[in-house]
C-alpha cells in the first residue's frame, strides 16, 4: 500500500483520540480541526480532507472516508484505533507531518477536544460555514 499524507494525517488523530466511538464524530472533529487551522493559513495543504458536505447534523467527507476504509482494509486500523501494524507504520512515517502547516495548526487547535468530545457535537451545530450550508450541499471551507 501506498500511503499518501492524509493516511498519516488521519493515522495520527485516531492515536490524540482513541475515544471517538462513531464515524460521525471523526468527521466532525476533523472538518472543526482544519477549518480553525485554516483561518491561520493562506492555502490547504495535501494532509486535510477538503470535500466536506453537510449531512443531518454534521458534515461527512468521501476522501475521508475512503482513507478511513484504506487503513481497515490493509489492517492498519480497526474500528478507530491503530492495529500493532498501523502503529509500527505510523512510527515509521509520522515524521512527515512535522513539516506540514495545516497539521501543526490543527493540533494547536485539538486540545479543546482532548478531554470532551461532546464539544465536537456542540462546535458542529454552532459553525456557521455548517449552519449556511443545505443538508447534502459540498461546504465552501474558507481561507
Amino acid at each position: 500500500m501506498q500511503y499518501t499524507l492524509q493516511h498519516v494525517f488521519l493515522m495520527s488523530w485516531l492515536i490524540l483520540f482513541p475515544h471517538l466511538n462513531r464515524e460521525q464524530q471523526l468527521h466532525n472533529l476533523l472538518f472543526l480541526l482544519e477549518t480553525a487551522a485554516l483561518a491561520k493559513l493562506d492555502k490547504i495543504t495535501a494532509a486535510g480532507f477538503t470535500d466536506f458536505v453537510r449531512e443531518g447534523k454534521g458534515v461527512y467527507s468521501a476522501s475521508l472516508d475512503k482513507v478511513l476504509r484504506d487503513l481497515r482494509k490493509h489492517n492498519l486500523v480497526q474500528g478507530f484505533s491503530l492495529t500493532e501494524q498501523g502503529k509500527e507504520v505510523f512510527r515509521n512515517i509520522s515524521s512527515l507531518l512535522l513539516y506540514d502547516g495545516l497539521y501543526q495548526n490543527c493540533l494547536a487547535v485539538s486540545e479543546r477536544f482532548e478531554r470532551d468530545l461532546s464539544l465536537i457535537d456542540k462546535d458542529i451545530a454552532d459553525n456557521l460555514l455548517v449552519r449556511r450550508s443545505k443538508p447534502g450541499e459540498r461546504i465552501k471551507l474558507e481561507l
